[in-house]
């Protein structure tokens, strides 16, 4: 499996890390965490390959590229570019409904986030582990 990761989505993990709640900005600095720890492999032109064999890269935005104000709506456009770009099909992992929505009307398409990444189960573990520490 190959991943890769607009630059839009690793600034909006900087943005929620100082600007968040903090939960929001525990879960940001641990993904960039993870991902500093990939940094020399995550440079241009390069991938890492994660324990399960998925590579991991980050796409940059070309120096003139003007970035739409709704994240939402650049994650699309980065991943139409994408799809022209490598000549495959392109999907989107979201779990946001608003997104789907957008993917489902403009394409390429999109996967569902896993329910062991979603926002309402790390909330869940989260009350669980406070709840056992008591």
């Amino acid at each position: 499996m190959r991943l890769i990761l607009p630059i839009c989505v690793i600034d909006e993990l900087d943005n929620k890390k100082y600007a968040g709640s903090d939960l929001m900005s525990r879960r940001a600095d641990q993904a960039l965490r993870a991902l500093r720890q990939r940094g020399k492999e995550l440079r241009p032109g390069s991938a890492a390959v994660l324990e399960d064999g998925t590579t991991l890269e980050v796409f940059l935005d070309e120096p003139d590229h003007q970035r739409n104000i709704n994240l939402d709506a650049e994650l699309l456009s980065r991943g139409t570019l994408l799809q022209r770009m490598i000549g495959r099909a392109v999907t989107i992992v979201t779990g946001d409904f608003g997104m789907q929505l957008r993917i489902d009307a403009q394409g390429p398409d999109y996967a569902e986030m896993p329910e062991k990444y979603s926002k309402d189960a790390l909330r869940r573990k989260m009350a669980s582990d406070a709840e056992d520490s008591i």
